[in-house]
């Protein structure tokens, strides 16, 4: 198995009632009565053929994680599938799916997702060999022969070496229509979701009602290989790496955040700086802020969970959240929220403010979103903070 690292919040207690009839099912349908793979007999004119374009399926392999992890290998199957039917070569998922189907004893169809994940990029073969998942195959001959196919491979093409490098980081950068350059201002550095972009994500400036601070939105470093091939807009703040040890070494993100905080306290005059996170961007909100409570006066996350601090791999550490417990949490969660639970939401909250946090949380009845209403009161809070 493979484990992501943010979004396995609290061990990811949450059974879901997210509605297969409704979302993962819509899809299963349009693909028995679409023929994807021949788009010359597509009806572009058939109603709702891009609905596809309106699931939430960005949380479908963490709801699949947690259902691995319990031994539900026929619940995690079905959202590991689902997740592929919207991002065909991400090699996490395939592997997960090969172990799924290795623990229920399906030989070919594990060694055939486990081909597929070495095809878009997995390499560790060791962790294969080692993985617990396929203790059930291990000593099959096909399976003994899949690895010897992978092995020999990689040796032919050469072992992938990962070195370090540094990029510059495109911001999105809005002032206040009536700007003042001798005036201090509180900055809002706004992280994007998962796939998502610093454009879509400044595209929140026109929402907020005072727009009397500074709002950057930087872009994250990693881009997005979707089932179309193309990564243009579509960015993570993580790497897509299997392996924990390159995990960790490719994964600088508080320094990488930090660096556009100094950056732009060294442009403009600033009196306070706050996060603001959504999705995947709100579990690195809560990690760069509780890692640096001196450094910024709150933080707002949105629609995200809170990594957990007693795993390996964990990005915070009990340390960590009781030297942040003086930081102000903002949360906003919808109740209806198809990719990261609202329970996951709620879990956040108990858990900061069971450590000596203050939390102000919010809930709304939409779903995996930025809701307006919300953000007008996450503005409120922040602005009362930043003028005390």
């Amino acid at each position: 198995m493979v484990k992501f690292k943010i979004g396995t919040v609290f061990g990811l207690i949450c059974v879901f009632i997210l509605s297969i009839s409704d979302r993962v099912y819509s899809q299963t349908m349009d693909s028995v009565s679409i023929d994807w793979t021949h788009p010359e007999n597509i009806d572009p004119l058939q109603y709702d053929i891009t609905s596809f374009l309106n699931v939430q399926w960005q949380g479908y392999d963490q709801i699949g994680l947690h259902h691995l992890q319990q031994g539900n290998y026929l619940d995690a199957a079905r959202y590991f599938i689902a997740s592929l039917r919207f991002n065909a070569d991400n090699i996490t998922t395939l592997y997960n799916l090969a172990c799924c189907y290795s623990r229920l004893g399906y030989t070919d169809l594990a060694i055939n997702y486990l081909k597929k994940a070495h095809e878009a990029g997995y390499s560790d073969y060791s962790n294969s060999l080692m993985d617990t998942d396929f203790v059930n195959i291990r000593n099959d001959a096909d399976f003994i022969n899949c690895m010897e196919e992978i092995q020999n491979t990689i040796q032919n093409t050469g072992k992938v070496l990962y070195v370090e490098g540094s990029k510059l980081i495109p911001c999105r950068v809005h002032i206040p229509p009536d700007f003042d350059p001798n005036i201090a201002y509180p900055l809002l550095i706004g992280l994007h979701g998962y796939t998502g972009n610093a454009e879509s994500m400044s595209r929140l400036w026109r929402l907020f009602k005072k727009q009397n601070f500074i709002f950057v939105c930087p872009e994250a470093p990693y881009s997005v290989l979707g089932s179309t091939g193309n990564t243009e807009g579509r960015y993570s703040w993580e790497p897509r790496i299997p392996n924990l040890s390159l995990w960790k070494r490719a994964d600088p993100l508080v320094e990488y955040i930090n660096n556009v905080r100094k950056y732009i306290t060294s442009v403009f005059k600033i009196n306070e700086v706050f996060l603001l996170g959504f999705s995947q961007g709100a579990g690195y909100t809560y990690v760069t802020g509780i890692k640096n409570p001196d450094d910024y006066a709150g933080i707002i996350c949105f629609a995200g969970s809170l990594p957990i601090s007693d795993k390996s791999s964990s990005m915070l550490s009990e340390i960590d959240i009781e030297n942040g417990k003086s930081l102000p949490v903002f949360i906003a969660h919808g109740m209806n929220d198809g990719a990261i639970s609202y329970d996951i939401g709620a879990k956040s909250r108990d858990y900061l403010e069971e450590h000596g946090y203050d939390v102000t949380f919010r809930d709304f009845v939409a779903g995996h979103i930025i809701e307006t209403t919300v953000l007008h009161k996450a503005e409120k809070w922040m602005l009362a903070i930043a003028e005390k």
